[in-house]
C-alpha cells in the first residue's frame, strides 16, 4: 500500500492540509474526508506536487469550488496539482515556485482518446474561470505544455498573490500523515489489563442501579483524532465510569429518580384535573339542556298569550222546565175530556161483555 502524502491539523485559523507528492484517487478521498468533518471551517492547502490523476485532481476542485479554501504553492504546483490550485478563492505562490499546465495523456497510446478530449476541455474550462484569459488562449498553453513563474502566475491570473520565499510554514511540522491518523490505537499491555481485573477499585466492588444508566460524557479529542473520527465514522476513548465519574453518575441518578417521581405526581393531578373537566362538561351540558327546554316551554306559553279565545256559542233552544213531584199538578182541561173519554169507553165495554146492566 502506497504511503500516504497527505498531512493535516486543525489550527485557530480552521482546517491546514498539506498535498506533498503526488494526486491519487486516494489523496481525494483523504481530502475529503477531512474537509467534510471540518464542514465549517476555512481550509487552507499547502501544494507542493507534480500533479497525478485527472479524474482525482477534477473531483477535488469540483467539491472544494463552494469551500472557503486558500491554496499555498512552494516548489510547484504541475498538472492536476495546478486543476486544485484553480479551486481556491485565493491562490497564494512563493516567489521561487512554478505553475504547469498541459493536455492529459493515457500511458496506453491510442487508447481513450475521446475521454482525453473531454478532459483537455474541462481543463480549458477550470483554467479559463479561474484566469479570465480567453478559451482558446488556454487551449494553446495546454497544448504548449506551460510553465510559469509566480510573478508571470500572478500576471495572468493563475494566483491572487506572490509572497517572500520563506521555509515550509512551521505547522507543517506538527502535521501527521493520513497513514499516522488511520492506524487504530495500541492496546494496553495484556499483563496490564489483566491486573487492573484482579485488583477491582472499591466502586466497582458494589453494582448500582447507576451503574446500569446511560449517560453522555463529552470526551475531548485532539485534531488528529477529530479526523479519524471523520475517517473511521467513531472515535474510541477509555472512561473510567465507576472511578472518576462514580459520584456524578449516582448524584445525576438520584436527581433522575426525583424528577421521574415529581412526573408521575404531575400525570396524577393532570388525569385527576382532565376527570374533574370531563365531569364539568357534562353539568354543562345538562344545564344548556334544561335551559332549551325551558326556553321551548316559554315559547310555547309567549304563543298561547298570542292566541285570541274564541267566542261562546249561544244556544236558540228554550229552557226547559222542571216541574218537582211533591208539587200539584196543574188541571187542564184536555186531560179531563181524555180521562171522560176513557170512562165511557170502558162502561160500554162492560155493557158488551154482560158486567154491567143497563
Amino acid at each position: 500500500m502506497r504511503p500516504s502524502n497527505i498531512r493535516c491539523q486543525q489550527s485557530e485559523q480552521g482546517l491546514e492540509l498539506a498535498i506533498l507528492g503526488e494526486i491519487t484517487s486516494s489523496t481525494a478521498e483523504q481530502i475529503i474526508a477531512a474537509a467534510n468533518f471540518f464542514r465549517n471551517e476555512p481550509i487552507t492547502i499547502t501544494i507542493m506536487s507534480g500533479g497525478g490523476d485527472a479524474f482525482a485532481s477534477l473531483g477535488l476542485h469540483d467539491y472544494l469550488k463552494s469551500r472557503d479554501v486558500t491554496v499555498r504553492i512552494y516548489g510547484i504546483a504541475a498538472s492536476g496539482a495546478a486543476i486544485i490550485s484553480a479551486a481556491a478563492k485565493r491562490t497564494e505562490m512563493a516567489a521561487g515556485a512554478f505553475l504547469m499546465i498541459h493536455n492529459a495523456y493515457s500511458l496506453m497510446e491510442g487508447q481513450g482518446e475521446d475521454v482525453l478530449e473531454s478532459i483537455n476541455q474541462r481543463q480549458v474550462d477550470v483554467f479559463a474561470a479561474k484566469t479570465g484569459q480567453r478559451k482558446d488562449k488556454v487551449k494553446k498553453m495546454l497544448e504548449a505544455e506551460t510553465f510559469l513563474s509566480a510573478q508571470e502566475a500572478y500576471d495572468m491570473g493563475f494566483a491572487d498573490a506572490v509572497f517572500d520565499p520563506l521555509k515550509m510554514a512551521a505547522s507543517l511540522n506538527t502535521m501527521k500523515t493520513m497513514d499516522e491518523l488511520m492506524k487504530p490505537a495500541v492496546a494496553a499491555d495484556p499483563g496490564d489489563e489483566q491486573q487492573e481485573k484482579e485488583q477491582p477499585t472499591p466502586e466497582a466492588e458494589v453494582v448500582t442501579e447507576a451503574e446500569t444508566e446511560e449517560i453522555e460524557v463529552e470526551v475531548p479529542v485532539t485534531a488528529v483524532e477529530a479526523v479519524q473520527a471523520a475517517v473511521r465514522g467513531h472515535v474510541k476513548a477509555k472512561v473510567n465510569v465507576a472511578a472518576k465519574y462514580g459520584a456524578i453518575v449516582a448524584q445525576l441518578t438520584s436527581e433522575l429518580k426525583s424528577l421521574r417521581a415529581q412526573l408521575d405526581e404531575a400525570n396524577a393531578a393532570v388525569e385527576a384535573a382532565e376527570a374533574k373537566a370531563a365531569q364539568g362538561e357534562a353539568a354543562q351540558a345538562a344545564a344548556e339542556a334544561a335551559q332549551a327546554e325551558a326556553a321551548a316551554a316559554q315559547a310555547q306559553v309567549e304563543a298561547l298569550k298570542a292566541t285570541p279565545l274564541e267566542e261562546p256559542v249561544k244556544s236558540d233552544a228554550q229552557p226547559t222546565t222542571v216541574v218537582p213531584a211533591s208539587a200539584p199538578v196543574p188541571t187542564m182541561n184536555k186531560v179531563t175530556e181524555h180521562a171522560q173519554k176513557m170512562a165511557r169507553t170502558l162502561d160500554r165495554l162492560d155493557r158488551k161483555l154482560g158486567l154491567k146492566k143497563d
